[in-house]
């Protein structure tokens, strides 16, 4: 929901610390999830690490335009 929110209403409307904390949690998620062979758990943090990182990049490109 964050990246598209960036493009619709740009970068003021989100908060770069609450997704850098939303992708830091997908990503402890993810090697733990590795770390216990659990492949479920390390699907949906690859995904969610995916668009916690599309929205990072909307946001550091909406700041240059």
């Amino acid at each position: 929901d964050q990246p598209r929110k960036i493009l619709r209403e740009g970068r003021e409307a989100v908060s770069a610390r609450l997704i850098g904390a939303y992708w830091a949690s997908a990503f402890f998620w993810l090697v733990y999830a590795w770390l216990l062979n659990d492949w479920y758990t390390v699907s949906w943090a690859a995904a969610y690490l995916i668009v916690y990182s599309t929205g990072l990049v909307l946001y550091a490109r909406a700041s240059t335009t």
